[in-house]
């Protein structure tokens, strides 16, 4: 009794098992019992939700610039190409700015010319200053010989003049001569200096022109780049399709002003082929582990009721969608529509077939949610018992007070760590009683509810124990969780039947997939044809049923 006890609390506690709500027992008296039929056929399991319907590719058309509409050429529903022009901005600033950046473009490329003149004009005044250079360099070699002809002259004048050969006159006329070619030697000298001055010159004035030449390639490519930078924003105002498709929204008018800031302003919504669509389907967390890639999928939407539409699962989202404490997943479904009824934005009731049998076993799920008189009362729509306690107990499940003292004898847990404990089973299972009464919740956002209940609870308690005492928890959950997905492939329940002497009869049974209103038998005493009892009638009042509402059992 203690390890069923166990299993049961960490079923609750670790979100591994389910759970029923049941009320006390009655008082014997006269009841009458109603009954249905065991039956044997096919059997579908499904996973209902609700979607909405989208376009497989749509893209959003803004713009980059901020303006006023000036031309229209698309509509809502207007088949468009890529490329295709479909709206214009007022483009009268940005075609002057255009103007003045090719004006400056062409002063650019002038400046560049004449820069470029001045360098090959540069470069000649450099060719000829090494002609000039040469020909100073030749006058000097002249200058040379001519002075060492006179100074050659003036001795041969000399030693004639000692001899008494030569007068003084042609002796004075020879050094005289001997002068003037020192004074020739020293011009030439001077001059050629000059002309290698003068080169020198010439050519760094042509490295200053040739970097004023580069200066201007430099402008030129700034300026062609503006114009380039301008000639795009006119571009800009020119909104064309991106993509093949029908325009499905349109959100400007003609003469409306957009506004782009750090975002761009949305003008159009164009979807590239509505003869194939998607379902984004919202599924709940407790709903998502039987989906997988190309599961078949049925569903409607309000405009066409009597209509269903097929698809298949294409793609199940990783990323959680959390909404109030609620996990959902979304599933991505793909569907044909040729007839192009199907629009975006519609709201689709979706039904993802996740497994069939075509020959089964079934009891109605009333049976399985019903209990005698003395073994308690299933809530409608409660989900039925499973996994606990295998066929006996009547539905009966441990309590908060049970579970908290099945920890404490497997977690040893100390007096206050009990009353803790005690609280927060206490304060879940006044949550769940409250889920159960709020009419307004449909059994997905029900069942929701209750399995985030559960895990928010095996939290609280995970956070009251010591750190040796969480590891011996986690291994309760982990091998109850285990031993609930390797049970045959199957959860338990039960039914009763009528006996023989009128009194109602318990009948153990190991379930399968269910649809909601009829659930497989995998294993029991039941056969196609066999009445199980669904509902009672008569009989005293229930006696000791908790003023408090309905009493959570594991």
């Amino acid at each position: 009794m203690r390890a069923w006890i166990v299993a049961a609390a960490v079923v609750v506690l670790g979100g591994g098992g389910a759970s029923a709500w049941y009320w006390g027992g009655q008082d014997e008296a006269t009841i009458r019992y109603r009954t249905a039929k065991v039956e044997e056929g096919p059997l579908t399991a499904a996973v209902t939700a609700n979607g909405t319907l989208q376009a497989v590719t749509n893209v959003l058309v803004g713009s980059q610039l901020s303006g006023q509409i000036s031309e229209l050429h698309a509509d809502f529903n207007t088949p468009v190409k890529k490329g295709q022009l479909i709206a214009t901005l007022e483009a009268d600033q940005i075609e002057a700015r255009l103007a003045q950046a090719e004006a400056d473009l062409e002063a650019g490329k002038a400046a560049a010319a004449q820069m470029r003149a001045q360098f090959e004009r540069s470069r000649i005044e450099i060719d000829n200053a090494r002609a000039n250079l040469a020909n100073l360099r030749a006058q000097t070699q002249r200058a040379e010989v001519a002075l060492v002809d006179a100074e050659r002259e003036f001795k041969r004048r000399k030693d004639l003049l000692a001899r008494g050969v030569a007068t003084t006159t042609d002796t004075d006329r020879a050094e005289t001569a001997r002068d003037l070619a020192k004074a020739s030697l020293v011009s030439a000298q001077a001059g050629e200096d000059a002309g290698r001055a003068q080169l020198a010159a010439t050519q760094s004035n042509l490295k200053v022109i040739e970097a004023q030449v580069r200066a201007a390639d430099a402008n030129v490519a700034q300026r062609s780049a503006q114009v380039r930078h301008v000639q795009v924003d006119l571009d800009r105002t020119q909104i064309r399709a991106p993509i093949d498709g029908v325009v499905v929204q349109r959100n400007v008018d003609l003469g409306q002003t957009v506004a782009a800031s750090l975002t761009a302003p949305i003008l159009f919504s164009v979807a590239q082929d509505l003869k194939d669509m998607e379902v984004l389907a919202s599924v709940d967390e407790g709903d998502v582990g039987r989906i997988a890639d190309g599961q078949a999928v049925t569903f409607t939407v309000t405009a066409f009721p009597e209509t269903t539409f097929r698809g298949f699962v294409k793609q199940v989202r990783l990323g959680p969608q959390v909404v109030q404490n609620v996990v959902t997943y979304i599933v991505v479904i793909s569907a044909a529509n040729p007839d192009l009824r199907l629009r975006p934005g519609m709201t689709a009731t979706v039904r993802i077939v996740t497994a069939e049998r075509q020959a089964t076993i079934k009891v109605p799920n009333a049976a399985l949610r019903y209990r005698p008189v003395g073994a308690g009362q299933a809530v409608p729509g409660a989900p039925a018992a499973s996994g606990g306690g295998g066929g006996g107990g009547g539905g009966q499940f441990p309590s908060p007070e049970q579970l908290t003292k099945s920890l404490t004898d497997s977690l040893a847990l100390t007096a206050e760590q009990q009353s803790q404990v005690l609280a927060v089973l206490r304060d879940s299972r006044a949550e769940g009683t409250a889920v159960f009464q709020n009419q307004s919740l449909d059994s997905n956002q029900r069942r929701a509810r209750l399995q985030s209940i559960r895990n928010q609870t095996a939290e609280r308690i995970a956070l009251l124990l010591t750190s040796e005492q969480r590891p011996k928890y986690a291994e309760l959950r982990a091998r109850q969780q285990a031993a609930q997905a390797g049970r045959s492939g199957g959860t338990t329940g039960q039914v009763f039947i009528v006996d023989g002497e009128g009194k109602p009869k318990a009948v153990a049974l190991r379930l399968g997939i269910g649809d909601g209103s009829f659930t497989e038998i995998l294993a029991g005493d039941l056969k196609p044809g066999q009445d199980v009892v669904v509902g009672s009638s008569g009989g005293a009042k229930p006696q000791g049923a908790p003023t408090g509402g309905p009493r959570l059992g594991f």
